[in-house]
This record gives structure tokens, sequence and C-alpha cells, in this order.
């Protein structure tokens, strides 16, 4: 289902800073692939409650969010809103 809008249901009033997607960068590359039946569960369950929890980011690096977020660009989703609702990590170094 591309093109798909998914709603953002972690942060229904707005509150929490968005980032678009394109500008979150993976921290930890690809060292958190998922095995295909663990992504399909997830896939089912953005598809059925929204994205649920935001992405934790320290400067646009994701720390926290890797596979919610590797869900809608395999897929092709959009978020809400067109951008990621995140929490900023707040730290002097990786």
């Amino acid at each position: 289902m591309a093109d798909r809008v998914i709603p953002v249901t972690c942060d229904p009033d707005g509150h929490l800073k968005r980032l678009p997607l394109k500008d979150l960068e993976p921290f930890q590359g690809n060292l958190k692939d998922l095995p295909e039946e663990q992504y399909a569960k997830l896939k089912a369950s953005i598809a059925d409650e929204g994205f649920m929890a935001p992405v934790f980011v320290w400067e646009g690096k994701i720390l926290d969010g890797h596979q919610r977020t590797a869900v809608l660009e395999r897929e092709g989703w959009r978020i809400e809103g067109g951008k990621v609702p995140v929490v900023e990590i707040q730290a002097d170094s990786e």
C-alpha cells in the first residue's frame, strides 16, 4: 500500500517536535535489521494502530525507532503531517 498516510497516534495534539523522515539518519546503520516475520508484525501494527511512539534522535541520528522508520520507507508510506514525531536527546557527544 504505497502512498498510505499513517496517523500519528503518539502525539495527537502535535506537541512533539517533528522532522522529515529524509532528515533522519540511522545511528547504527544496518545493524538493526529485522527478520521478515517480525517486520511483518511491525508493519501490521503500524498499519492498524498508527505511529504509536516517537523516534528518539541525537543530532538527527536515530537512537530508537530504526525499525518504525524503516517500515515507512520500505512501504512508501507517508506520516500524517509529513514529519515524524521526535524526542531530541541532549548529549555532548556520541
